[in-house]
């Protein structure tokens, strides 16, 4: 009798102990899945083209509920990148909601969807001095010269450009990538862009506000292909000629990738020229850095930048 309650004892153990590792095992499983997470819970999709979202955190099958169908049309995809991502496309001008739900755990996120003017933000990466010099002329003062063109530059280092392609054709500028606000433009006013093909370089031309003066510049990609991210603001009476420099000498030895970058600069030759006869041409080059990811990023975009007509 006494074997039997040790047996039966025993095995009551072994039943407990494997109660405890099963439910272990659910309690486990159901910590494993994902909270739903976006880097923001506000988007601005420009008008007529996309705009890529990636989920930050979530475990790969949502149901997607948008309050306004008529605004944007969406499409998920996990393809090289997990748990997904979002790829949304401006159909009408407005603001409505989605609700993304993961079919895993139930968890719910509501993103603000607006749909606004086209735009695009980009930040002055580089300031750099282009200088040729006569042949046969000394080039003792080619310090000094480089100098004397950096006067000349319109921007600051991390300054932050809006172009927003509305029917007023908008620009801003603020100080750096974390004050994009309305309070805290230092300048503004109306751009137009002009793509040229064969004839060299083509031309930004920025008109400040409450100003007559207007501030030329001419602007190259490295491999002379206009990027993709860049022909969000540019008329789309231009976007089928192919930008082609004909004049390469204007364009300076850089590692970095045409997509994301391209530079633009103004000609002051005829004001070096003045004090230095020696110099044949003379440049300030303005590097720009497309930031087509910023709604990813920590900035706080101020939507009266954007949804403001």
């Amino acid at each position: 009798m006494k074997r039997i309650f040790q047996l039966l004892s025993f095995s009551m153990l072994v039943t407990a102990l494997m109660l405890l590792t099963f439910t272990s095992c659910q309690k486990e499983d159901t910590e494993y899945y994902e909270d739903l997470k976006f880097s923001k819970e506000t988007y601005f999709v420009p008008l007529g083209h996309e705009l890529h979202v990636n989920i930050q955190r979530g475990n790969g099958d949502y149901e997607v509920v948008a309050a306004d169908e008529a605004l944007f049309e969406w499409d998920f995809s996990s393809e090289n990148y997990y748990p997904g991502y979002f790829k949304f496309k401006g159909k009408k001008i407005g603001t409505t909601t989605l609700t993304v739900a993961d079919k895993k755990n139930a968890d719910k996120v509501n993103l603000t969807i607006h749909v606004v003017d086209p735009f695009q933000f980009f930040q002055v990466l580089e300031i750099m001095p282009q200088v040729k010099i006569k042949d046969n002329a000394s080039s003792s003062k080619l310090e000094e010269i480089r100098q004397e063109i950096l006067k000349y530059k319109n921007f600051e280092k991390q300054q932050v450009i809006l172009l927003k392609a509305n029917a007023k054709r908008d620009y801003y500028i603020f100080k750096d990538d974390k004050s994009i606000s309305v309070d805290q433009i230092l300048e503004n006013g109306e751009f137009q862009i002009n793509l040229f093909t064969n004839y060299g370089p083509s031309g930004l031309t920025l008109i400040k506000e409450g100003s007559s003066n207007s501030q030329h510049f001419k602007f190259y990609f490295p491999g002379n292909e206009v990027s993709d991210y860049l022909k969000v603001i540019i008329p789309k009476s231009s976007q089928k000629q192919e930008l082609k420099a004909s004049n390469r000498n204007y364009l300076a030895e850089t590692p970095i990738p045409s997509s994301d970058y391209f530079h633009i600069y103004n000609d002051v030759t005829s004001e070096i020229a003045k004090k230095y006869p020696e110099v044949e041409s003379a440049s300030v080059f303005h590097y720009l850095h497309i930031l087509f990811r910023i709604q990813e990023s920590e900035t706080a975009i101020d939507q009266n930048l954007l949804i403001k007509q």
